[in-house]
């Protein structure tokens, strides 16, 4: 399996590149009204809205302080193939394990269900985050309600 690296505040995180659609740098992004912190905006992607889902917001409860090693990834969330970013404060390295590196002991809770494994490479502890899991409802309806 590869994963992105993508570094929060003073922890990484490992996401699967299976679902990224592609990796590209920070964008302006326009402000979704009365979205939780952990929805950092929006920004026009071949002529489609994008919402983009704030790593920092969504772990920390505070905005991503972009760097030159920030970046956005557009992932296909639906069967339909459409896109949601998800902004990380740094991206700086690809990594390949085997799926049975993955130790169920990570940081687990019931209410982020994108969290949970661990990958322990040498002395780092990377987090795992399941894209799949991190549209939860209230997620989704701060992100679609506006659009549709």
């Amino acid at each position: 399996m590869q994963a992105l690296i993508c570094g929060v505040e003073n922890l990484e995180f490992a996401i699967s590149l299976q679902l990224v659609h592609k990796v590209i740098p920070p964008v302006k992004l326009k402000p979704i009204l009365n979205a939780p912190i952990s929805v950092a905006g929006s920004f026009l992607y071949q002529g489609k809205s994008i919402p983009v889902i704030d790593l920092s917001g969504l772990l920390y409860n505070k905005a991503t302080k972009i760097k030159l090693s920030s970046r956005i990834l557009l992932y296909k969330y639906d069967l339909e193939g459409n896109l949601v970013g998800v902004l990380s404060q740094s991206v700086v390295e690809t990594l390949s394990f085997e799926q049975h590196e993955l130790k169920a002991e990570g940081y687990y809770d019931a209410a982020n269900r994108y969290l949970g494994k661990i990958l322990i490479r040498g002395n780092r502890t990377i987090g795992y985050i399941e894209l799949k899991e991190i549209l939860t409802p209230e997620l989704k309806s701060s992100l679609f309600t506006v659009t549709e």
